[in-house]
């Protein structure tokens, strides 16, 4: 009870809840709820959907005081995939311009907060950390208190329109961008709709197919984006990139060969290897996710391990052995000692390193 009053005492922050579009929408009785608690979450983020049962269980709880809902920066079929393929029947939200991220200052996901009748800001944290016995006591301070649903602000499309979307044709297709975005290096595709997200430096990565390692730039070191299209193919996709790099940036991507060092791995024990049914992220189909410090992957070979690793660890691998099985991963990426002391010591991969002439990609101001 004094841990709440002491909470409460500092809750001057009163922020509402931006939300472009509903996915899975609350009704108007439950918006009358006198809790409102908010996770802001990612389809990509593996912590985020480790704590799903965690706020779930609690959603069941207490679902006659507090409504329950999660916020993405995500496209909505992203979100709706993400549902269905999981069987989620959570009410979910898609905020695509960013308000959410700077009024609340998330630095990492998932961040949830929790906010009484009026809008004020109660508690903020992991929603891991919140747990049945201090949600009762703040429940039992508000008993009875009446919602409001401007505690979530619904932005209209004129909105959305006018502060930051933005679209330029190239090629015959038309392509919808965002700048100056706060968001993850990501990239998607579905049903012809490409969606990327990220630096200057991850969208050259996906448009020449290398890792991040492979590619410098003395320009828009800071800048971020958000662009999706509707197009025929990857190729189409990649060269769409080109143009608006080109075009929209005004940056040329000069190919230079120059040796880096590689690390070859070689065999390994198969038997320290995930079975295949360890993850199912995607229903069976090759697909990761990562958190700050690790990599998750499902259903790939090693090739296709050591692939993704080389992108998200900034060191560039490579996998020489005759195993074409497939497994699932967990890699650490983020400190390269302590990824290749994972892959010696727990995979049983033998690594060599070689100098080699790869591939380097050059980021300049377009003459």
């Amino acid at each position: 009870f004094f841990y709440c009053l002491f909470l409460i005492s500092y809750a001057q922050e009163k922020h509402p809840v931006y939300v472009s579009s509903w996915i899975n929408t609350p009704s108007q009785e439950k918006f009358t709820k006198s809790l409102l608690f908010v996770d802001f979450w990612a389809t990509w983020c593996g912590p985020c959907i480790q704590s799903m049962p965690h706020t779930d269980l609690l959603a069941k709880e207490f679902e006659d005081d507090v409504l329950f809902f999660y916020v993405s920066d995500e496209p909505s079929m992203k979100v709706e995939k993400f549902m269905v393929d999981r069987n989620k029947r959570f009410f979910s939200a898609v905020e695509n311009v960013g308000n959410n991220i700077s009024n609340f200052n998330i630095s990492a996901l998932p961040h949830s907060v929790l906010f009484d009748h009026q809008g004020n800001i109660l508690w903020k944290g992991s929603p891991t950390d919140m747990n049945s016995e201090l949600l009762t006591q703040f429940v039992t301070l508000y008993k009875g208190e009446q919602g409001k649903e401007e505690r979530v602000l619904k932005l209209t499309e004129a909105e959305k329109s006018s502060t930051k979307w933005s679209t330029f044709r190239y090629n015959s297709t038309t392509i919808r961008y965002l700048e100056n975005q706060n968001v993850a290096n990501e990239y998607s595709v579905e049903d012809k709709e490409y969606y990327i997200s990220g630096d200057i430096t991850y969208f050259v990565s996906v448009m020449k197919g290398v890792p991040s390692s492979q590619i410098f730039s003395e320009e828009e070191k800071d800048k971020k984006y958000i662009l999706s299209c509707k197009t025929k193919g990857d190729e189409a996709f990649k060269d769409i990139l080109r143009g608006f790099l080109k075009k929209k940036c005004k940056l040329d991507v000069e190919r230079k060969n120059k040796k880096q060092k590689v690390y070859i791995l070689e065999e390994g024990k198969s038997e320290s290897f995930f079975k295949s049914s360890v993850y199912n992220f995607e229903k069976g189909e090759n697909i990761y996710l990562a958190d700050e410090m690790a990599l998750m992957i499902d259903n790939a070979t090693i090739a296709e391990m050591v692939e993704n690793l080389s992108k998200f660890s900034e060191h560039s691998f490579v996998y020489k052995g005759k195993d074409k099985k497939k497994y699932d991963w967990n890699i650490h990426y983020k400190y390269n000692n302590f990824t290749l002391d994972q892959l010696r010591s727990e995979l049983g991969f033998e690594i060599t390193e070689k100098e080699k002439k790869l591939n380097h990609y050059y980021i300049s101001k377009a003459k």
